[in-house]
């Protein structure tokens, strides 16, 4: 029986998603200086890869209220359903990276980001709930590599950072 090659995997889309919420309480300059020494990149896990795998999603949020939660998660295409505030199309040879935060204007933002290439976005917003609001700031990491590399957000800078951090009230 002939055996075929196996089957090349492509770049990989390596997404690193950091939230940190605030309530009122938390505005003061003491919370305030520890928030902004809060890393805005982590090391990934290691993670064992199918070969059919295309997006690699990072996912950890900080809350004051809410504690830290985590989780690494593999995609066979480029969907992130519960993370509706970023767009992401594989074109080519490269990814186009659309943000739609809330209550920004960074919707009509699109960046391209090569293989071998990583870019940031961070924005902030207010959030109302019943009865109180909240703060948020959120950081993305995107990576679009020829293979899966843990340290990616660490080894090298980002080949561009997009922010719209607007006065929190």
């Amino acid at each position: 029986m002939k055996q075929g090659k196996p089957q090349e995997r492509g770049p990989i889309v390596v997404v690193q998603w950091l939230e940190v919420e605030w309530d009122k309480s938390a505005r003061g300059a003491e919370a305030a200086t520890i928030r902004n020494q809060l890393p805005k990149a982590l090391p990934l896990s290691e993670v064992e890869l199918e070969a059919d795998i295309k997006l690699v999603l990072h996912y950890l949020r900080n809350g004051y209220s809410s504690g830290k939660t985590g989780a690494i998660s593999q995609h066979r295409n480029l969907t992130l359903d519960h993370l509706s505030e970023i767009e992401i199309k594989l074109l080519e040879t490269q990814i186009q990276v659309v943000p739609h935060p809330r209550k920004t204007g960074m919707g009509r933002y699109r960046r391209t980001i090569s293989t071998g290439q990583w870019s940031r976005f961070v924005w902030n917003e207010r959030i109302v709930y019943e009865g109180t609001w909240a703060y948020k700031q959120i950081t993305v990491n995107i990576a679009y590599l020829p293979e899966f590399t843990p340290t990616v957000f660490l080894d090298q800078e980002p080949s561009e950072i997009w922010s719209e951090l607007v006065r929190l009230y």
